[in-house]
């Protein structure tokens, strides 16, 4: 009787092993069918958008030939990803690694493709720059407003759209990214990277729109004190010292949303430091750094507001013992303190944002 049972047994197992064989090898057919369907199907999609490109460069996006090889490159790029999601659905072997080559091989699919995306994105920002320095150029000879440089703008904005979504594509495609590879993504080597000139970019923009800044805060002080607040040509430099405000806060905002090597006592040189710390032994650099010199602009200011202020509060008090609270000069007088009392404080809060060195008994010399 056990025999008869083990007999039966090893039949059963046998005729599961050859059902499940013939199902394996079934499924390894399709999976090998579905590859080469995508293989192929891709390569008809590119043979269209490589013709699609040339003709578009040749004739015109709208010409009868271009129309009709984007509706073919449409069509073969919607039929390549159905044959992709139907790989994926069969559950066949598949790694980003290796659409090409499944067996192994020196050129993978994921690789070729982070290179190919890698070129794109430093081709299309190169087009935006050049867009980018052909507006400027364009601002500065016939004006903002004019056909040619409204053209430009657009152009400018369509190719940081262009330039975004394909940096946004790279990181979707999960290649190896760090903003200091842009250049060379997949090697990392030594050299001047992207973000290290991203960060020289920025800083000198910050650098000079503050130096643009400071000249109209320079001019429009001094045109308050000669023509007054409210005549014309201190009104026109308040709003170019308050444009220009605006657009260096902005560059100092960016400069840190990429990443960039920030402290503030480096805004002038923040690439400089060595790479690897000095010896203990040796001394720190000297010599005036940004926030040193902000902080003295910063005590300069607190100590001439509060000059004018206290000013006032005397001239009130005077005026209150010899004319009474409520003459007319005594409330300017009133006015004029209490808005000057508002300024120092102002000023005083700044000095303490900005981190520099404050006691009470040290504002003249912090």
């Amino acid at each position: 009787m056990k025999q008869f049972i083990i007999a039966g047994l090893s039949v059963l197992m046998l005729a599961g092993i050859g059902i499940a064989m013939p199902a394996q090898a079934d499924a390894s057919l399709q999976c090998d069918r579905l590859r080469n369907r995508v293989q192929s199907w891709r390569r008809i999609r590119n043979r269209y958008l490589a013709r699609w490109s040339r003709c578009r460069r040749y004739r015109g996006s709208y010409s009868r030939k271009c129309r009709r090889l984007r509706r073919k490159f449409r069509r073969w790029s919607a039929r390549t990803n159905a044959a992709r999601a139907d790989y994926r659905r069969w559950r066949c072997h598949f790694t980003w690694n290796r659409w090409d080559g499944p067996g192994g091989g020196s050129g993978t699919y994921r690789a070729s493709k982070c290179r190919s995306l890698a070129r794109q994105v430093a081709s299309w920002r190169r087009i935006r720059n050049r867009y980018i320095a052909r507006w400027k150029r364009c601002k500065w000879r016939r004006g903002s407003l004019s056909s040619k440089c409204q053209y430009l703008r657009r152009r400018v904005n369509a190719w940081y759209r262009n330039v975004n979504a394909a940096r946004a594509n790279y990181s979707r495609w999960g290649c190896r990214f760090s903003w200091n590879q842009w250049n060379d993504p997949w090697a990392g080597n030594g050299g001047s990277t992207y973000q290290a000139a991203k960060c020289r970019s920025l800083a000198n923009q910050v650098t000079t729109w503050r130096s643009i800044r400071n000249r109209y805060l320079a001019r429009w002080s001094r045109c308050r004190r000669h023509s007054g607040s409210y005549s014309r040509r201190c009104r026109r430099l308040r709003r170019k010292f308050r444009s220009w405000s605006a657009r260096t806060n902005a560059a100092r905002a960016n400069y840190s949303r990429w990443g960039c090597r920030f402290t503030w006592n480096r805004w002038d040189s923040p690439w400089g430091a060595p790479t690897t710390p000095p010896p203990s032994s040796e001394a720190p650099p000297t010599g005036g750094s940004y926030r040193a010199a902000k902080c003295r602009s910063l005590a300069s200011q607190v100590r001439s507001w509060r000059r004018i202020r206290n000013r006032y509060l005397a001239r009130w008090s005077r005026c209150r013992r010899y004319r009474g609270s409520y003459s007319r000069r005594c409330r300017r007088l009133r006015r004029k303190f209490r808005r000057w009392s508002a300024r120092t404080n102002a000023a005083r809060a700044n000095y303490s944002r900005w981190g520099c060195r404050f006691t009470w008994n040290r504002w003249d010399n912090p």
